[in-house]
């Protein structure tokens, strides 16, 4: 009987909990994490700052950042990071060297 799913044995509990397997198993399947999506919202500021994004949250490695407000925002740290960053007509991206390197004599 090819195409369906059986189980054996005549208990309610095992076929009830046999159907909730599946339906777990085929939900987690199509699952996707979903990626936030945080906007800049102060015209100038630290990247870090959550006062400066929307919803008071600051961009991690897997969301996507949108500076299209014409603000300006300063990253000053190697841990500021975003999934993707897009950037608006007038927006501003300040990078500010977070790692110097030893001079040599």
């Amino acid at each position: 009987m090819s195409g369906r799913f059986f189980v054996k044995g005549s208990c309610p509990a095992v076929r009830s909990a046999a159907a909730l397997a599946s339906f777990v198993a085929v939900l987690l399947m199509g699952w996707v994490p979903a990626h936030a999506q945080i906007y800049w919202s102060n015209s100038a500021g630290d990247w870090s700052s959550a006062g400066n994004w929307s919803s008071s949250l600051v961009p991690t490695g897997t969301d996507n950042a949108w500076i299209v407000n014409g603000g300006t925002a300063n990253v000053t740290q190697l841990s500021e990071t975003c999934g993707t960053l897009s950037l608006g007509s007038t927006a501003v991206l300040i990078l500010v060297a977070a790692y110097s390197p030893p001079m040599r004599a």
